[in-house]
């Protein structure tokens, strides 16, 4: 009898009570399934949102650097335009023909002072011609057989206002000190003329207003030394320059008049030493 009941017992507790625990044991396998299901969710949301923030973060980055070269370029864009505009100022000064500061007081007087330069002239020639026209100095030739400074010059040009130039050039030479050229200039005035006062060369030709040391040769041409001998066309008068409206065949044109006082092959004594033509000596200049 009591082992009947030991057996009924036994068998209670494996039809009953096993079978609630393994129930149970699923239950929980479920419920940790589950969980996990959930981790793994919140996981891969999490990742997600980290993969959005961090592409936000180089969409951000991007346009940092971009707004930054965008700034280094509009900065150089204006470094350069203000570097133009300084350039432009400067090449306005320049065509305005105002190249000195004038001042007042008594300290900027020397503002006022002429540049002064000095120049001289060396020559030699050797010939073998017996003929004293080409061997001899005179007012035609230079001589030959020697060697010796030519001609010292001691050029003064001073600006005494925007619209004023004195210019002064002293020759001293073995036989003689004179002045080549002393005059005054008047620049700008009412139709676009330029006024000239004084002793000077006249601009006649291309090569009669140079000096013997600026000449592109040694010496003058032959025709305007046969004319005005080696000191050239020059003297005492007056000279205008017109500037001429722009013409078809030019970019400027200008008319130079000049009338002087000079003795030259073509200057008659019994007349005097006027130079002149109908309007004085006549140049049209198309450049």
């Amino acid at each position: 009898m009591c082992r009947t009941k030991r057996l009924s017992l036994v068998s209670f507790l494996f039809f009953i009570i096993i079978p609630a625990l393994q129930a149970q044991d699923a239950k929980n396998v479920k419920e940790l399934e589950k969980d996990l299901k959930s981790l793994e969710k919140q996981l891969f949301e999490t990742r997600q949102n980290q993969d959005l923030l961090l592409q936000q973060l180089q969409e951000k980055i991007a346009e940092l650097e971009k707004a930054k070269l965008k700034k280094e370029q509009e900065d150089e864009l204006k470094k350069l335009l203000e570097e133009a505009n300084k350039l432009k100022v400067v090449e306005k000064k320049e065509e305005s023909g105002v190249g000195k500061k004038f001042y007042s007081g008594e300290r900027q007087q020397s503002g006022l002072n002429p540049n002064i330069s000095v120049s001289g002239d060396f020559f030699g020639a050797i010939s073998s011609s017996k003929s004293k026209f080409i061997s001899q100095p005179s007012d035609v030739s230079y001589g030959n057989n020697r060697f010796e400074l030519r001609e010292l010059q001691i050029e003064l040009v001073s600006p005494l206002d925007p619209f004023t130039r004195g210019k002064s050039f002293i020759s001293f030479t073995k036989d003689e000190i004179s002045i080549e050229e002393a005059y005054m200039e008047w620049l700008n005035l009412p139709a676009n003329l330029n006024l000239k006062i004084g002793i000077f060369y006249t601009e006649f030709g291309t090569l009669n207003r140079y000096h013997d040391h600026a000449l592109p040769q040694f010496d003058r041409p032959r025709v305007l030394v046969n004319m005005f001998s080696n000191s050239g066309l020059g003297g005492w008068g007056m000279a205008g320059n017109f500037l001429l409206p722009p013409l078809l065949w030019a970019d400027a044109s200008s008319v130079d008049l000049s009338l002087i006082n000079g003795a030259t092959t073509i200057a008659s004594p019994a007349k005097g030493n006027l130079i002149y033509c109908p309007l004085g000596i006549l140049k049209i200049t198309m450049i």
